[in-house]
């Protein structure tokens, strides 16, 4: 935004438009993702589809020299991590050892997915107090 040169007042609603634009698109591509995947039988090309996806959206992003070609990189993201996210999770259930056990398992996962994003309050607070113990800055 800042290389389009807007004011830090008119970028707040910029990203909101972006974030909207990729909820919607995130959703979007969840659903169809997951219907042509469970359609299809197939997991492997989604995932390899939606991280190409997602990688052209940086590329877009990353040349973006407008408004519109920012928010045109966001709504493709959104379309790819939607895929991506959908399909992960078929993948990711398809492939558990045991069936009679997939909540377990299933539960396993999440927490490997929440865990991280739980502690880094923790590692903020530890680094927040770890700085106390510098004396040569007040």
């Amino acid at each position: 935004m800042d290389r389009l040169g807007y004011s830090d007042y008119a970028v707040s609603g910029k990203v909101l438009v972006g974030t909207l634009a990729m909820v919607v698109a995130t959703v979007t591509g969840s659903l169809l993702g997951g219907q042509l995947s469970d359609r299809s039988g197939r997991r492997k090309p989604y995932v390899l589809g939606s991280s190409l996806v997602m990688a052209l959206s940086l590329a877009l992003l990353a040349a973006a020299q407008s408004f519109g070609m920012y928010v045109v990189a966001v709504i493709v993201f959104g379309l790819g991590e939607g895929l991506y996210l959908s399909v992960d999770m078929a993948l990711a259930a398809a492939v558990l050892p045991n069936p009679d056990e997939s909540a377990k398992d299933m539960g396993v996962l999440n927490i490997g997915n929440a865990l991280p994003q739980s502690l880094v309050p923790i590692a903020a607070v530890v680094g927040a107090l770890a700085v106390q113990f510098i004396r040569s800055v007040k």
